[in-house]
């Protein structure tokens, strides 16, 4: 029990107090202590939380695609801005056996188009690792197309592509299924496009003079050897695109039997597969916590045990990053 305007340290719910006390901690004067704000933006990790995963493709603060360590779990930046950490990622397998070198792939389509591997420096830095594109379409179009094999019916595939910006640009990623879903970008300024009857997603992400361009389908139906799930770094089609070159860097080249586009799974000859990661929490007296992300977006989590065991991302690697946890205490 307190006089009025004695502050009461260490109070909890089951105290007696004075109307008009001051409580330390008590954020908004209802008498509950404040909880306490784990900002996921440095570099030090709290202690409470245990992050545990593979080697992966992250942002550092100079803008350049980073491979981390085994078990690091560094803050990724945008344009300089420290965002947060990364969701926990599932395992992902990169079904490309070539990320990087297209003349490499056993199964490609060039139509009014070349590419040209080691052309340039990599989204990672690395000198002559992008790939040249140039497409110059004619009356009939013109494309740039890798293949992802068979696809079945309830089956997913997303497809990704870093593009190096340039001064004009058109560029239209698709999975070809009846143009099932379709990424339209002029100066990469996007035009998101999911056909009629069809399912899927379209994304795009910004570093620096890169983007990410991703699209993922559910197919439908099987796909026919004659008719694969071809994958369409560029897809112009009609008249209208007629007499309309344009040449970028591409680089690190993805497909993934998911809905979710993950962190880049680099491959050089085969098929390669990135393993789960897992982050847990120390949730000892912890009634539950809020998981705040750099996108604005907020997700609540219930914690009856003394560990909680994060989900895994939910979103394309890039569009949201984990900023804060506030946790409230029992």
């Amino acid at each position: 029990m307190s006089a009025p305007h004695i502050p009461v340290i260490g109070f909890t719910s089951a105290a007696l107090w004075v109307p008009g006390a001051k409580i330390l901690g008590d954020r908004d004067g209802d008498g509950e202590p404040a909880p306490d704000i784990i900002n996921m933006t440095l570099a030090a990790l709290d202690p409470r939380l245990t992050y545990t995963g593979p080697a992966h493709y992250y942002f550092n603060s100079a803008g350049v695609l980073t491979l981390s360590a085994e078990n690091e779990w560094p803050v990724e930046y945008r344009n300089g801005v420290p965002m947060g950490r990364h969701d926990p990622e599932p395992s992902a397998t990169n079904i490309l056996t070539s990320s990087r070198q297209f003349s490499a792939l056993a199964t490609t389509g060039l139509f009014n188009a070349v590419v040209t591997d080691a052309a340039g420096t990599g989204i990672d830095g690395t000198a002559t690792s992008a790939m040249s594109m140039t497409v110059t379409p004619d009356t009939r179009g013109g494309y740039v197309r890798v293949s992802g094999g068979k696809a079945l019916a309830g089956e997913w595939f997303s497809f990704s592509v870093f593009y190096k910006k340039s001064d004009p640009v058109v560029i239209r990623t698709d999975i070809y299924d009846a143009a099932i879903c379709l990424m339209n970008a002029s100066n990469f300024s996007f035009t998101e496009t999911i056909a009629a009857g069809k399912t899927g997603h379209v994304d795009v992400e910004s570093w620096g003079d890169w983007c990410r361009v991703t699209c993922s389908n559910l197919f439908l139906a099987d796909t026919t050897a004659s008719l694969p799930a071809y994958c369409d770094m560029v897809r112009f089609l009609g008249s209208s695109q007629a007499g309309s070159p344009f040449t970028t860097l591409v680089d690190m080249m993805q497909i993934e039997k998911t809905e979710l586009s993950t962190s880049p799974v680099t491959t050089t000859g085969a098929a390669a597969t990135r393993t789960e990661s897992s982050l847990t929490m120390d949730t000892t007296g912890v009634s539950y916590i809020v998981v705040g992300y750099s996108n604005g977006s907020s997700v609540n989590y219930d914690t009856p045990d003394d560990t909680f065991t994060f989900p895994t991302a939910t979103e394309n690697w890039g569009v949201r990053y984990i900023s804060a946890i506030e946790v409230i205490p029992e």
